[in-house]
């Protein structure tokens, strides 16, 4: 009985080993796992063998209890609001099984425990332990909605991530997607970045959005053909969000035409995309409706900006749309305007407001409570900003424009998302020349919607500009544009 389970041990060290930096370790993490509970039932069926006891009743019992009771342990946390793997509960009841069994040798059962939990650590030592940690422990997760999905199903999780998807660096575009516990990095737990599937291309300039436990990716600047001429995509793909991970992408219904430095937001279950480059400046406005199972029903036209443009920032204030910013080839833009958006999709008149205190493109904006929020951006001289400004929002009308803590570094081109009271900054920078920035920062949300201090709380596992982010699951609605 002992060459299966030796079987499985080497086999789960060596797909651990080989895939260290891909999700799948943890598949051949728990693969090794197996081994070891199976060796440890062997050791407990020969030891009452020896004691004139049933070998096979020690055996199940050594074997199948502690699967049964780690799992448990994993769905009684996981519904608690935490997040871990059973390892060291299995490990921990098949230790207690051995000392049932062998009650006069205790040391040797201790020695063969902890070399086992050893092994266990060496396989897997993020996921062996269970956390009871994530803003909903000790209370009841919130309802879910079309805007705060869950991965898979719709179920609640206290635990989102954080999914960076394609980008950008001086020459270099890149189709890598990775993700991390944002919580963990949040709070300065030395969390690893997980390598998820490669999108189908390699996309600077696109959109993501995150929807019923899907995340979609839209259009995007593919390459530059002959004659530095730009390429533009008209795909959408898009993945399941399947517990920590992502599924595999897969097309679906594509944009009536290419489109690149658009922008996009997230309303109830539709996506709104508005303006962008196919290489001409657009001013269409579309809408696609997402469903349950994650698929969409096709683009159609909610309207049209006021005029064409790109590089601009879209947020939703309850059910308006805000529209800031932007350029196209002969000027900047300050401007800030909105439309309500019907139960459909359909936009109604437009509104201007109070400007942006100077034209910017390629900026952050989030909103939160009913104020907007914008970061950084590029002006017509194509110097960057690290200035961060807030305005209320009542209505069609924003109030005047108040500085904020500023960026540490000038910055453009970044992602701006909001979880909870924190707002999450990845990257960003000039993207066709330096600098490019890898940093994370993070601000929380304070009285009067006041931002304190910037902190750096890590780094992407590469320097990316023009790259798309969104948290999955996510407890607020978020703003995804590059």
């Amino acid at each position: 009985m002992l060459l299966p389970f030796i079987g499985l041990l080497v086999i789960g060290l060596a797909g651990y080993v080989v895939f260290a930096s891909l999700w799948i370790r943890y598949v051949f993490a728990h693969i090794g796992g197996l081994g070891i509970i199976g060796l440890l039932a062997c050791w407990a069926g020969a030891i009452a063998e020896k004691k004139g006891r049933s070998y096979w009743g020690a055996f199940s019992l050594g074997l199948l209890t502690p699967i049964m009771i780690g799992t448990s342990s994993v769905g009684i946390v996981h519904t608690l609001g935490g997040h871990g793997c059973g390892g060291i509960v299995s490990l921990a009841v098949a230790m207690a099984i051995i000392l049932f069994c062998y009650l006069v040798k205790k040391r040797t059962a201790l020695i063969v425990g902890f070399l086992a939990l050893a092994a266990t650590n060496v396989l897997s030592p993020q996921h062996n332990t269970l956390k009871l940690t994530g803003p909903y422990l000790g209370q009841k997760p919130p309802a879910t909605t079309p805007e705060t999905s869950a991965p898979g199903k719709g179920s609640p999780s206290a635990d989102p991530r954080l999914f960076i998807m394609g980008g950008f660096k001086e020459k270099e575009a890149y189709a890598e997607v990775h993700s991390i516990h944002i919580l963990d990095l949040i709070s300065g737990v030395n969390a690893p970045w997980d390598r998820e599937a490669p999108l189908p291309e390699r996309l600077q300039g696109h959109v993501a959005a995150a929807a019923h436990g899907y995340i979609f990716v839209i259009g995007g600047l593919e390459r530059f053909a002959e004659g530095s001429r730009a390429v533009y995509s008209d795909d959408v793909f898009s993945t399941e969000v399947k517990g920590p991970h992502l599924g595999e992408w897969k097309r679906v219904p594509s944009l009536p035409h290419p489109l690149g430095y658009h922008a996009a937001v997230t309303h109830k279950d539709l996506i709104i995309i508005s303006g962008g480059q196919t290489p001409t400046d657009r001013s269409t406005v579309y809408r696609a409706q997402v469903t349950e199972k994650g698929d969409l029903d096709g683009w159609k036209t909610a309207g049209d900006l006021p005029k064409p443009m790109r590089g601009h920032s879209s947020v939703m204030v309850e059910d308006r749309l805000f529209v800031l910013g932007g350029h196209n080839d002969q000027t900047y833009f300050a401007d800030v305007f909105s439309a309500p958006v019907d139960r459909d999709g359909r936009l109604g008149e437009w509104e201007f407001t109070t400007p942006l205190p100077l034209p910017v493109v390629h900026f952050g904006v989030v909103e939160h409570d009913g104020r907007i929020y914008v970061f950084g951006g590029q002006d017509e001289r194509d110097d960057l900003h690290p200035e961060v400004y807030s305005a209320e929002a009542a209505g069609a009308r924003l109030g005047d424009w108040r500085k904020e803590a500023p960026f540490p570094v000038p910055l453009s081109r970044m992602t701006v998302n909001i979880l909870d009271e924190r707002i999450i900054v990845t990257g960003g920078g000039f993207g066709w020349a330096p600098p490019v920035h890898s940093a994370i920062f993070v601000s929380e949300i304070e009285k009067a919607g006041k931002l304190g201090n910037w902190r750096k709380i890590g780094d992407l596992p590469r320097q990316l500009a023009f790259h798309a982010a969104v948290i999955c699951p996510e407890k607020r609605r978020q703003k995804m544009n590059p």
